[in-house]
């Protein structure tokens, strides 16, 4: 409305006696998705801002993967897997953090392209995707971007030796940096001010116990059906996919140099999320933002990385497939195997205090067939080289139900008029005096 009435949105004066609003990093003032409200009504708005992230994500994902010089069915695999992990599935409603890390791979797309072409379009992308990001409103998350996009530019580096091209990139980063000012400098005045600037605590450290979630998603039940006990579903959901997970172990046979690079973020970014001596560690640094923050929201890292991984993986089974190369193939096999015949021990002997054998039980019977599935296709592909599209119709087929599934059954699409729905104490409230002021939750504050 700030923006419509041609008013700078500086301040938000229905907030309590009044708060700042652009300082107010979150508030999104610049975000690329508030286009929307100026074309269509609020709740078509909404819906595209929020259904535009996956989208985002899984196109430049596409572009990244091509630009690695990987396949068109790798491309497409890594940006499925990508457009519906966890991280940016359960996060969508917000519009914030899903869209901060949607451009992740739209910079990495850039500087790759740029590295090789030397073409000055891809510097103005890299530039462009640097204020995408951080207008979206998750500071925590972008600074990941930052980190992650600065990494990769040095790795670059590390292949050519090309110092002008190294500058360059580091160049076109600064400036787009230096185009957030106006937003940087408020919400960092804002954020010395404010008591969380001073609070250094473990928060949203993912226990040990929590791992098997990434193969199984709801393996400790979800909040939709209502059987979550342990809670922490959202903030330490790393789920990427079943099929994706498994092809990128076969990344470490990759022979690249790039797919280390994306298995070393891949153990780095898990590592700095697990609630272990690290991230204590981490918390005592007393890094701004990142020691105040929630650690887990680190796997967004996490899932992009494996997304990446699963490309690779793809590409390197398919030719060992077609090349009969089985000593690489069996080890895999073996691994895949032993990777879920222990997630069926720990379910079996269950410590965490918990009676969640049901619900797990249930919930780990899906990813055992979607892998079970793989390895057949795999193996049935190891007969005839023209059997290989078998294992390529099981690999896509299997991981689009796997993240649809997953995707739909979170995020609801309902009737327009359950929007601010009409309830007996709304009503009543309505009928007040307008000096009259209301406090406390109605029972549906989460």
């Amino acid at each position: 409305e700030s923006w419509k009435n041609l008013n700078i949105p500086l301040w938000n004066p229905y907030s309590f006696s009044g708060n700042p609003h652009l300082a107010n990093y979150q508030s999104s003032v610049f975000s690329i998705t508030n286009l929307f409200f100026f074309v269509f009504p609020f709740n078509d708005a909404w819906s595209l801002a929020v259904l535009i992230q996956p989208l985002l994500a899984g196109v430049f994902m596409y572009l990244f993967i091509r630009s690695l010089k990987l396949s068109q069915m790798a491309g497409l695999l890594s940006s499925i897997s990508f457009m519906f992990c966890g991280f940016i599935v359960v996060w969508m409603s917000w519009t914030t953090l899903s869209l901060a890390i949607s451009f992740l791979p739209l910079a990495l797309f850039s500087v790759e392209k740029y590295f090789s072409s030397k073409k000055i379009i891809f510097l103005f992308l890299l530039f462009l995707s640097v204020p995408l990001s951080f207008f979206s409103g998750h500071f925590q998350i972008s600074l990941y971007f930052s980190i992650f996009v600065i990494a990769y530019i040095f790795f670059k580096f590390a292949e050519t030796r090309n110092k002008m091209d190294l500058l360059n990139s580091l160049i076109f980063f600064a400036l787009g940096v230096l185009f957030l000012s106006p937003q940087i400098l408020q919400s960092i005045e804002l954020y010395s001010n404010a008591p969380r600037s001073l609070i250094f605590q473990k928060i949203e450290a993912v226990g040990l116990y929590h791992l098997p979630t990434i193969l199984s998603p709801d393996f400790y039940g979800n909040p939709v059906t209502r059987n979550n006990p342990l809670g922490h579903y959202i903030e330490w959901n790393g789920f990427f996919g079943v099929v994706p997970f498994i092809l990128g172990i076969y990344a470490i046979f990759a022979k690249s140099k790039k797919a280390m690079f994306f298995l070393l973020a891949f153990i780095t970014s898990l590592l700095l999320c697990l609630n272990t001596p690290i991230v204590d560690l981490l918390v005592r640094l007393q890094i701004p933002v990142i020691s105040t923050s929630a650690l887990s929201r680190i796997l967004g890292i996490f899932s992009f990385s494996g997304a990446v991984l699963s490309a690779f993986g793809f590409d390197y089974l398919k030719k060992d497939l077609e090349n009969r190369k089985f000593r690489k193939i069996i080890f895999w096999l073996f691994t895949v195997l032993g990777l879920f015949g222990a997630l069926w021990l720990f379910l079996l002997a269950n410590r965490t205090g918990i009676d969640i054998y049901p619900v797990a039980h249930r919930n780990l019977i899906l990813p055992t067939i979607l892998a079970t599935g793989l390895i057949i296709g795999a193996i049935i592909s190891t007969i005839h080289k023209r059997l290989i599209i078998i294992f390529i119709l099981i690999t896509l087929s299997f991981t689009i139900f796997d993240m649809l599934r997953f995707a739909i059954k979170w995020e609801p699409f309902e009737s327009k008029d359950l929007t601010f729905v009409k309830t007996p104490i709304i009503n009543k409230l309505l009928t007040l005096d307008n000096t009259y002021r209301t406090l406390g939750p109605y029972g549906a504050e989460g």
